[in-house]
């Protein structure tokens, strides 16, 4: 879904804006998909954080039990961690920049008591 709106923003804080106000993770990926997202900094605390979920089939037990006995083998072996860093902090080709989103809270958090229970 394209919402040049934003990408426009965007634009405007590259010629001289000082601010631009998004939710965190978007400012990131919006900062590196810039031509110059080294001249980007994303700074302060995130105005939202959300929580990530993994959405399958709510009538495949078996589906589910995979799901969930995978999630459970990669956090305790922390590869979890390893796969989380590939994507959220080191460099993604093609254009080797890094999105550089630390984990939140909240997915820690979730890691430490792997679950499949969100609260609402």
């Amino acid at each position: 879904m394209k919402r040049p709106g934003v990408f426009l923003s965007v634009a405007t804080v590259c010629a001289g804006a000082a601010t631009l106000a998004h939710a965190g993770p978007s400012l990131d990926r919006i900062r590196s998909s810039r031509p110059e997202p080294t001249r980007l900094k994303v700074v302060g605390k995130f105005l939202t954080v959300e929580p990530l979920a993994i959405m399958l089939t709510k009538n495949d037990p078996e589906s589910k039990r995979i799901v969930d006995a995978e999630m459970k083998r990669l956090i305790a072996s922390r590869e979890a961690y390893s796969i989380y860093d590939k994507w959220f902090l080191r460099s993604i080709p093609p254009r080797n920049v890094a999105l550089e989103l630390p984990m939140n809270y909240l997915l820690k958090n979730f890691w430490k008591y792997p679950s499949d229970w969100v609260p609402n």
